[in-house]
């Protein structure tokens, strides 16, 4: 048996508590990481329409995190607010983004009809502060409206009031189900 003379026992324990509290201390940090992705914001914001009797088109701003956020800066395409919506709010919406707190779950629809739109795509800067740890993040997307705005969808149409009616009524449903899918 191999025995260690007593002059060298201190300096390995010295040794070994030094790589036992580095460690801890890697250990320590690698959970708060962790921790910290578990419960941040993660807002974005992302394309979407409903279809019932005609395609009613939205930007979606969402925090998908299970924290809240608040939005510090947020940059947008300039057509956003210059390409004629029919009532100036639906162009001055984009502008009060900022300062804004989303909740977890969370969502914003803000209607716009991008066939005036004279780009296909629309580009997006968002900034939000975590409300846990106070941590800043950046989201930077390129969404192309007009792909997604000329996917097809069917939906029953009708002649009589009655019968369109019900027929907008399935229309909703079909689009509550196909969101739910």
């Amino acid at each position: 048996m191999f025995l260690i003379p007593d002059k060298y026992l201190s300096t390995l324990s010295f040794v070994l508590s030094v790589i036992s509290i580095i460690s801890v201390v890697v250990t320590i940090r690698q959970n708060n990481k962790i921790l910290e992705e578990a419960n941040r914001p993660y807002i974005t914001i992302f394309f979407d329409s409903i279809v019932t009797t005609s395609r009613n088109n939205f930007f979606v701003l969402k925090n998908f995190g299970s924290t809240s956020g608040t939005i510090t800066k947020f940059i947008f395409t300039d057509e956003l607010s210059t390409s004629f919506q029919g009532h100036a709010l639906l162009n001055e919406q984009f502008d009060c983004i900022k300062g804004m707190v989303l909740a977890p779950g969370q969502r914003i629809l803000l209607p716009y009809d991008v066939g005036v739109l004279k780009t296909d795509s629309i580009r997006f800067e968002i900034t939000y502060q975590s409300n846990f740890s106070s941590k800043i993040y950046t989201e930077t997307l390129n969404i192309d409206v007009k792909k997604r705005n000329h996917m097809p969808v069917s939906r029953l149409k009708k002649e009589s009031a009655e019968e369109n009616f019900e027929s907008v009524l399935i229309n909703i449903l079909n689009d509550m189900s196909e969101k739910n899918l």
